[in-house]
Parts: C-alpha cells; sequence; structure tokens
C-alpha cells in the first residue's frame, strides 16, 4: 500500500471535497482522482460514493480512516527515531493558518533561533490540513486562530489582539473615533468563511452574538485579504485583529478602533493531545518563549 495514497485517501476522508483535499495536498484533483481509484483497485473495494450530491465515504472508506491515520502518525514517530539515532540535528515543525502575517511571529521565529539550537520548519497550510497534520505528528505546534473544539488536540492562548473594524475610507463611519458594535447592526458584513477560517469565524460570530446582533447581510470570504479588497470596494464592512492591520494595510481602508473593549481576538498554538516523546520539552519552551513575546 502507497503511503502517499494513504495520505491523498485522509485528506479526502477529512475534506470530502475533491477541491480541498488536492489543494490540502498540494496537488491537481485529476492525480489526487487517480490514487484514490489506484487505491481502491489495490483493495478491491470503493472508498468513496461521488455523486453530485457530493462525496462520502463508503464503509470501507469509515474502516480505513483511523488505520490509515494510525499507520502516517506510526511513520512520522519512526522517522524522528531514526533521525535521533543517526545523531541528525532535531527540527521543531510549525504550522501557520488562517492566513497569520502577525508581526510578532517573525519576532517570535527570530528570538528561538537566537536562543535554541533546535531549527524550525515553518510550513503553510489550511486550517483542516493543519489539525489533521498534528494529529499525524507531521507537524509538532500549530499557529492559528483556533478550530472547533476536539478532543485530539489542546489549544493554548498565546497572545489576544483588539478586534478592529474594516471600513471604506469614503464612509462616514471611518471617521469616527471609535465604533460601537451596534451602529453595524443594519450594515452589510464582510466574514471570513468558517470553512477556511474556522477559528476567525468562531470568535467575531461569538462577539457578534453576545451583542445581539444580527447583520443585514454577511458575505462570505475566504481570507482577510480577500475581505480587505471587498472592504475597499465598498462592499461592506469587515473585522481584523489590530496585528494584521498593520500587515494589511491600504489607503483606500480606514482601520476603526472598536468600543468594546472586550472585542478581541486570540491567536492559539495547538498541540496533538497526549503526545509525550523526545519533542515534548522542546514544544513547551517554544510555547514559553511566544506567551513572554505577547
Amino acid at each position: 500500500m502507497d503511503i502517499r495514497h494513504l495520505r491523498y485517501f485522509l485528506a479526502l476522508a477529512e475534506e470530502l471535497h475533491f477541491g480541498r483535499a488536492a489543494e490540502r495536498a498540494h496537488i491537481e484533483q485529476s492525480p489526487l482522482s487517480r490514487a484514490i481509484s489506484q487505491l481502491e483497485d489495490e483493495l478491491g473495494v470503493p472508498l468513496f460514493i461521488r455523486s453530485r450530491q457530493g462525496t462520502t465515504l463508503t464503509p470501507a472508506g469509515e474502516a480505513l480512516r483511523e488505520p490509515a491515520r494510525e499507520i502516517l502518525t506510526a511513520i512520522e514517530q519512526a522517522r524522528r527515531k531514526v533521525a535521533a539515532v543517526g545523531g541528525l540535528p532535531a527540527v521543531l515543525r510549525i504550522g501557520l493558518s488562517d492566513g497569520l502575517v502577525q508581526p510578532r511571529l517573525s519576532v517570535l521565529f527570530r528570538r528561538w533561533q537566537e536562543q535554541s539550537a533546535v531549527r524550525l520548519d515553518i510550513r503553510e497550510l489550511p486550517s483542516g490540513g493543519q489539525e489533521a497534520a498534528l494529529r499525524t505528528e507531521q507537524l509538532d505546534i500549530g499557529l492559528s486562530f483556533g478550530v472547533p473544539p476536539s478532543e485530539h488536540l489542546l489549544a493554548e492562548p498565546v497572545w489576544r489582539d483588539p478586534l478592529v473594524a474594516a471600513v471604506p475610507r469614503d464612509h462616514a463611519l471611518a471617521q469616527v473615533p471609535a465604533l460601537a458594535l451596534d451602529a453595524i447592526a443594519s450594515l452589510p458584513l464582510i466574514l471570513c468563511h468558517p470553512r477556511y477560517k474556522p477559528g476567525w469565524y468562531a470568535q467575531v460570530d461569538a462577539l457578534l452574538q453576545a451583542a445581539g446582533i444580527a447583520p443585514a447581510s454577511i458575505d462570505l470570504v475566504e481570507s482577510l485579504a480577500g475581505m480587505i479588497v471587498k472592504v475597499g470596494a465598498g462592499c461592506g464592512l469587515g473585522f481584523i485583529d489590530s496585528a494584521h492591520a498593520q500587515t494589511l494595510s491600504r489607503p483606500d481602508v480606514a482601520m476603526v478602533p472598536l468600543a468594546d473593549v472586550a472585542a478581541q481576538v486570540m491567536t492559539y498554538a495547538l498541540r496533538k493531545a497526549g503526545r509525550q516523546d523526545d519533542l515534548t520539552e522542546t514544544m513547551a519552551q517554544f510555547l514559553a518563549l511566544a506567551c513572554r513575546i505577547a
């Protein structure tokens, strides 16, 4: 059984969408489809049902999902053991999701490299891919705005930032010193889609619900950058943390503080629950440094 095929199978089993699974596996849809067909031919049973309504797992596919995850995890564990016995330097693999480009990240990575002999391997990947990579130990730590509650992952807050409103520069609200949440109740909002930014959406949605706000309309986008583009085009208002506001600043978009001091967004460090190995102490040191930088 080809290990690469198992990786593709697990991506599709978790995404149940060929496009998203191909994006996560960093291949085109055609080779992904061929690999799944080859795996099904080898096993002699269909693993997925493909229909106009979407892609679903067959009972055989359900039966393969957990063993596939265990096999991929065992491979990563063996790789680390062999590298340690062979005297190779330790590497800490960090995953970035949700389009994180906060300036603190550069400070964190630089300081780590200045004080630790453990090299960082920094990768960018979608939120779903980050969760899967943590569970199979292809990643050691993930940084994101969070994922849905899971018994398989530990989510530890590392820093929080004030949330600001992204407003078209020529909008009347761009001139106010601070924006009350209830001032936007009747305005169209542009939010990040929960499929692509689950942690971000959950935090912003919880804030709106706590304030009793039901927006007049919501336009969902894939990224913070996409949100800023639509705000600049006058399609609505958005929310962004103050750290990303620095990096995504544009002359046609005003970043207006929110009057509610509780309007903040948290960045989390994610780890596999129950993982104990030779990198456990290194991961704890990295997280301690991240919290100090906050």
